[in-house]
């Protein structure tokens, strides 16, 4: 992993990826919200995310790639998460 940045090969699931993720960002940013994330990738509401992230719900292809790219993974990165 390089310094500082999240790899998605270090985690089982993309639930738990997705969390870390999340909580990295919100110590980084005290500005980052889970609101303002959704809305970046096109959803309503945070609770599906959350629901993502708790892993009772599983992502469809096309919600993985939109959070994926909001993440700014690399394509090899986005297959591994599908």
């Amino acid at each position: 992993m390089a310094q500082g940045r999240i790899s998605i090969y270090d985690y089982a699931d993309f639930a738990s990826f997705l969390s870390a993720v999340v909580d990295s960002k919100r110590l980084q940013r005290k500005t980052f919200s889970l609101r303002n994330f959704t809305k970046r990738i096109g959803l309503k509401a945070p609770s599906l995310l959350t629901m993502v992230m708790s892993g009772d719900r599983q992502p469809s292809p096309m919600l993985l790639n939109k959070i994926c790219s909001a993440l700014n993974l690399s394509k090899q990165d986005t297959r591994y998460a599908l």
